[in-house]
């Protein structure tokens, strides 16, 4: 049982029932019978204790499982597990539910629109597709936010599917749904994602007014920077460059965290490369390449090895190189066409990227030319 060990713990940091109650606010007489076994524990107060008492989920779920039967207290576990990314702890939760929602077609809609965000953050998004066109089905027809939710998880599952034309008609129909609800915030994401899909597919002019629709809609809110971001680069593409930069120096104020600091520095090292601004465009890379946490995008590395060799830096140049290389997976065909060209232009041993067959087959004229036009 939950209670005995919360009880354990609890004396273990020398803390009193009612020093705790007062902490996570609840009743002292409540938290006693959830001790003593009387009471089962809500979810909310097992959360605020687990924080308290630094307890990790593992020390826990299996004994809150076997005493908690309730649908709906389960789901609402699923549901914080899933937003904390406790996804192991989550597909535990889910499985119990699973067999419960067999029989009982209430909570199956719930259910259906978790399994697909489960599937989702273990990136298996086939399963994740189906799940979420399963929840639509069950969410019924009228406009809600759950159907335009369920409608904007289809379209980003389809997108990690590969199947772009129909993410954007998704997207568009989700966009629609959260205008009806007045609900900006979530049209705005929707706006935003179908602009990072436009710009997959080379729509850069149209990302671009897709964009700042979204921006429009988001601000405020944390992901304004994406949505400038965004823009900034569909301008360096359609524009210029030199454009681009000034779209970037206004939004360095957005990059509130590590991640977006880590994009804003790398983007704007790319930008300032093809102005022709090296010197500031190493700046820049070396920048994103500080950062602590998260780790360093392979690309900048990638980045890095280019800009050193057109600076004339060889020496740094396949320093660069290599560190690229003790990152095992690339983020795409093109990082590895690009290091197979470095490779050979500086004359460094390319077989960790040439083993990818695809890769040799289809982009060998494109790899000799470049390297011709290098070499003159």
């Amino acid at each position: 049982m939950v209670g005995p060990l919360l009880r354990q713990r609890r004396m273990a940091l020398g803390l009193t029932t009612a020093q705790v109650a007062a902490q996570v606010d609840v009743r002292r007489e409540y938290l006693s019978a959830v001790e003593r076994g009387k009471r089962q524990v809500g979810v909310k107060t097992l959360i605020a204790l687990t924080q308290l008492f630094t307890f990790s989920t593992k020390d826990w779920l299996e004994a809150y499982l076997t005493e908690e039967t309730r649908m709906s207290p389960l789901l609402r576990m699923a549901e914080h597990l899933l937003r904390i990314s406790d996804v192991e702890a989550a597909e535990v939760v889910l499985g119990k539910l699973r067999r419960l929602t067999r029989n009982n077609h209430r909570y199956q809609s719930r259910f259906c629109h978790l399994m697909g965000v489960l599937s989702y953050q273990q990136g298996r998004y086939g399963r994740a597709l189906h799940w979420f066109s399963a929840y639509l089905k069950t969410s019924g027809t009228a406009p809600s936010r759950a159907h335009a939710e369920g409608m904007y998880n289809v379209a980003l599952a389809l997108r990690k599917t590969g199947q772009l034309a129909t993410s954007l008609d998704k997207f568009d129909i989700a966009t629609r749904m959260f205008g009806t609800l007045n609900a900006k915030i979530e049209a705005g994401y929707s706006r935003l994602s179908k602009a990072n899909t436009l710009t997959v597919i080379g729509a850069f002019q149209e990302g671009l007014l897709v964009y700042r629709r979204a921006a429009a809609d988001l601000r405020g809110d944390p992901w304004l920077f994406d949505c400038k971001l965004g823009e900034a680069i569909c301008t360096c593409v359609t524009r210029s460059p030199a454009k681009s930069i000034s779209i970037m120096q206004e939004i360095e104020k957005y990059a509130t965290d590590r991640d977006r600091r880590i994009k804003f520095h790398h983007n704007l090292g790319v930008m300032y490369r093809l102005a022709g601004r090296l010197d500031e465009s190493l700046q820049q890379i070396t920048a994103a390449l500080q950062q602590i946490s998260p780790p360093p995008r392979p690309d900048s590395f990638a980045e890095l090895c280019l800009c050193q060799a057109l600076r004339g830096n060889y020496a740094a140049a396949i320093e660069a190189l290599h560190r690229f290389h003790e990152f095992t997976g690339l983020k795409d065909d093109q990082d590895a066409v690009a290091m197979i060209i470095m490779s050979r232009y500086l004359g460094v041993h390319a077989e960790p990227w040439l083993r990818m067959r695809h890769i040799r087959e289809t982009y060998e004229c494109r790899i000799s030319t470049a390297l011709d036009l290098l070499s003159r």
